[in-house]
C-alpha cells in the first residue's frame, strides 16, 4: 500500500473555555504539504502563521482543534498523516505534531469516512493545560499532510 494526500482545506480553532471559538489559521493542504508525509520541502510549503497582525491565542482551560474539509469524498487515515504545527506555549516556540494531539493520532489507525466533498470534521484537538497561553508562532510554516492508504 502507498499513502496518497487527500487534498482539502485545513482550519484550526482556538476554543475557550466557555466554548466560543476564534480562526486561528486556514489554508488548503497544496500550501502545506509540499506532496510528502515525511519529508517535507519546507521552501515549497506556503502555509506559515502570519508574521504580522493579530494572532489568536487559546487560553488556558481552552482547547485548539484541528478541522479537515476534503475537496472530494474519501476516506483519510491518521497513521498515513502528518502535521507540524509551531505554537507559541506561554512565548516559547514548540512544534506540535498529531502524537501531541487527542483524536486523529498516528498510533491510533483512526479513519475517518467523508461522503460528500467540503463536509468540515474535527481531526483532532489539543486540551490547553491550566496556567498555559497558546498562540501560532509567528513566521513558521505549517506542515499538514492528510493522507489515504491506496493500492
Amino acid at each position: 500500500m502507498v499513502s496518497v494526500e487527500e487534498n482539502g482545506t485545513i482550519e484550526i480553532l482556538a476554543v475557550g473555555p466557555s466554548g466560543n471559538s476564534a480562526p486561528m489559521i486556514r489554508f488548503h493542504t497544496a500550501e502545506s504539504s509540499a506532496g510528502s508525509k515525511t519529508a517535507p520541502d519546507y521552501t515549497k510549503i506556503n502555509a506559515a502563521w502570519p508574521a504580522g497582525g493579530r494572532i489568536v491565542g487559546c487560553p488556558a482551560g481552552g482547547r485548539i482543534e484541528v478541522h479537515f474539509a476534503p475537496d472530494a469524498a474519501d476516506i483519510i487515515e491518521s497513521e498515513e498523516s502528518a502535521l507540524e504545527l509551531p505554537l507559541q506555549v506561554n512565548g516559547v516556540g514548540k512544534t506540535f505534531t498529531l502524537a501531541d494531539f487527542s483524536g486523529f493520532t498516528p498510533a491510533g489507525a483512526v479513519d475517518i469516512t467523508y461522503d460528500v466533498a467540503r463536509q468540515r470534521r474535527l481531526l483532532c484537538y489539543y486540551d490547553v493545560p491550566a496556567g498555559t497561553l497558546i498562540s501560532g508562532q509567528p513566521g513558521s510554516k505549517i506542515h499538514a499532510y492528510i493522507g489515504d492508504d491506496t493500492a
